[in-house]
């Protein structure tokens, strides 16, 4: 019965008796039906209808590819089917074994970033924390009034520096920050937050480049681990596919430390040149003021 029906669907397709999309149909119906006539066998009903669903296409190129001149079209078709199956068998594994290594690679990034809120958190606290009383002699106090002044320019230098350090770290800096530093430079935190905002936007091209870094890092990572996780898991009796995962672990892996590499090298910091334009000063300046306060924290 299988070999008569299949037979009598190709003879009807060849002599112009059925349409294309008729004998795939007609194919695909039987096979439906008869799936473990061909040795394929599922007990979960979803992966047999994602294997169904996926082979249906397949079957136009089935039938566009046979060559009656090299074997019966039955053996041939059943052949085709078992080799369909093993492809659809291992695109699914190794689709089963991404989402496995992207899972576990996102609950690390996860427990970082966990880890990084509690820190913030600890920090709030300490900054919000009330300031030591100390007590000082007059006789200090006056010479500490002498020598250090803020006020006048060397304020507004000091502000300035502090505000271009903002602005810097534009990307590393949250609402909380700006209203730590708004208030202990006694300023308006809305227009703080309004030139940190404006020395992001200056800088929106350059952090989109290291965000598309970042995913090409992360994107090879991933397709390294899993050749890696596959290969843990294959034969190399099996050798194609051991060659071919082998191929896929190094290439990847090559590709991962290429942009690893470029992505720590990337600043996606404001340039001083573009905060020299934002804030109407010369290169030289913000070079300096930077590199004052640099010192300083040394």
């Amino acid at each position: 019965m299988e070999l008569r029906f299949i037979e009598k669907v190709l003879e009807h397709f060849f002599h112009g008796g059925m349409q294309k999309k008729e004998a795939v149909d007609s194919l695909f119906e039987y096979v439906y039906f008869h799936l473990g006539e061909f040795g394929i066998r599922y007990t979960d009903e979803d992966t047999q209808s994602d294997f169904l669903t996926w082979l249906y296409p397949q079957l136009a190129d089935i039938i566009e590819k046979y060559d009656p001149e090299r074997s019966v079209f039955f053996t041939y078709f059943k052949m085709s089917l078992k080799y369909y199956l093993r492809l659809f068998e291992r695109k699914r594994y190794q689709k089963t074994t991404y989402y496995a290594v992207a899972e576990e690679e996102q609950h690390q990034q996860d427990e970082i970033q966990e880890a990084e809120k509690n820190t913030h958190a600890e920090f709030e606290i300490y900054a919000a924390s009330p300031e030591p009383a100390y007590s000082i002699s007059p006789e200090k106090k006056a010479v500490m009034e002498n020598t250090i002044t803020w006020k006048g320019k060397k304020e507004e230098l000091y502000k300035r520096r502090i505000i271009l350090l903002a602005c810097k770290s534009c990307f590393l800096i949250d609402d909380t920050f700006i209203a730590h530093i708004a208030q202990a430079l006694d300023m308006s935190e809305e227009t703080l937050a309004a030139t940190v905002n404006e020395a992001k936007e200056m800088a929106a091209a350059r952090k989109n480049t290291y965000n598309q870094l970042l995913e090409k890092r992360d994107f090879h990572y991933i397709r390294y681990r899993s050749a890696v996780a596959q290969l843990e898991r294959v034969d190399p009796i099996h050798q194609t596919l051991f060659n071919r995962l082998l191929t896929q672990k190094k290439y990847n892996y090559r590709l991962w430390k290429k942009y690893l590499q470029k992505a720590q090298e990337y600043s996606y910091m404001p340039s001083n040149r573009s905060l020299a334009k934002q804030f109407g000063l010369g290169r030289g300046t913000v070079d300096a003021s930077l590199a004052i306060l640099k010192k300083s924290m040394l």
